[in-house]
């Protein structure tokens, strides 16, 4: 299931912005077969029972937004007129991962735990991103009752920015253009999935990686003719 909204304006003095927002939701019983996060195994946990498979897809993102806004000026002075300021925000929530147990509780294949309480924290941290004592190991030769992708890992939030103008040279020798671009211009980070082990691991709900880049920002120059 899912919905949009989007909205595109352009205004007579030089603003332009578009604003698109979209809810969705994806179940299904297959997507990376119990895949948990970034370790995870592909296979059913009990494939005499696929049904307890059922839950959000390996690839839900509950939340997409995203927002462009381009401004350019207008002056009678010629240096500050026709510079183009531009920024981009994509921001979106976490994906879905499933908690699981180290080893395999004598069945061969790795298992899921017993969920004893919700296990989702209000205000999560890198240091705890959900609470692992919801979860213990289930006793050998039993499959865990925790369904799949119950836990939903970090959303992003990227803002990149731009200023730019072109120039064109007196005499018809061409033309310059001038672009400084910043990415993720905010420097904020985009943290990977928590640690999902439950049992011999020590490090369960913690975060010790990020996704994507840190903060860029680069200078160009082209002169065409």
């Amino acid at each position: 299931d899912s919905g949009q909204i989007s909205i595109r304006r352009r205004f007579s003095h030089g603003l332009f912005f578009r604003v698109n927002y979209t809810y969705a939701k994806s179940l299904d019983s297959q997507s990376g077969a119990n895949y948990a996060g970034g370790g995870g195994y592909s296979m059913f946990q009990n494939v005499l029972n696929p049904s307890a498979e059922y839950g959000l897809s390996d690839f839900d993102i509950r939340h997409n937004f995203t927002a462009t806004a381009v401004y350019r000026t207008s002056s009678r002075f010629y240096f500050l007129r026709d510079w183009q300021a531009s920024g981009n925000l994509l921001a979106y929530s976490g994906q879905p991962f499933t908690p699981k147990v180290s080893g395999n509780q004598d069945l061969g294949q790795a298992t899921r735990p017993n969920q004893v309480c919700n296990g989702t924290l209000s205000n999560p941290t890198i240091h705890q991103w959900f609470n692992p004592d919801c979860f213990v190991v289930p006793p050998s030769g039993t499959f865990g009752n925790a369904g799949r992708n119950i836990l939903e890992g970090p959303g992003s939030v990227t803002l990149n920015l731009a200023v730019g103008r072109t120039f064109a040279l007196p005499g018809d020798f061409g033309r310059f253009e001038f672009r400084l671009e910043g990415f993720n211009a905010l420097n904020h980070p985009s943290f990977g999935y928590p640690s999902a082990t439950i049992g011999s691991s020590k490090t369960a709900g913690v975060i010790s990686s990020t996704n994507g880049n840190q903060r860029e920002v680069q200078i160009s120059g082209r002169y065409s003719f």
